[in-house]
């Protein structure tokens, strides 16, 4: 199956480059390498908006939907800018997790996987964590 995806010119250069066979494993090394990190960022996105909810005794959602209360200090607000930028990382780590997921999994399940098993993952489950 043929998909055609755009691509800046100089993303679709540096694809040019490598061989098509080559692709489809580069493709899952760099999510092998990838989800790592994703997830890294993910724990800390959580640890740090508990420790603002556990300060403030309320979450982001209900600090955007009622606002910051009327006595809200200097330092309140310079949290709650804080507070928003993790909880997009949150957002954003979450989505990318469960793409590079369902890439590796369908990965997985095309007969591509056993040609392309790094080290000892020979499935989804396998894969390294930190």
């Amino acid at each position: 199956m043929s998909r055609t995806v755009e691509l800046s010119d100089e993303i679709a250069q540096m694809v040019s480059m490598v061989p098509s066979e080559e692709l489809s494993p580069v493709f899952r090394q760099g999510a092998l390498l990838r989800l790592p990190y994703l997830e890294s960022r993910l724990r800390e996105a959580e640890d740090r908006i508990k420790r603002f909810e556990m300060r403030y005794q309320t979450t982001i959602i209900r600090l955007k939907a009622d606002g910051l209360p009327d006595d809200a200090d200097h330092t309140m607000h310079e949290d709650f800018i804080e507070w928003e930028y993790w909880d997009d990382v949150l957002d954003r780590s979450k989505k990318a997790i469960e793409q590079f997921r369902r890439f590796l999994g369908k990965m997985e399940g095309s007969s591509l996987w056993g040609a392309l098993s790094i080290g000892s993952a020979k499935s989804v489950k396998d894969m390294p964590t930190l």
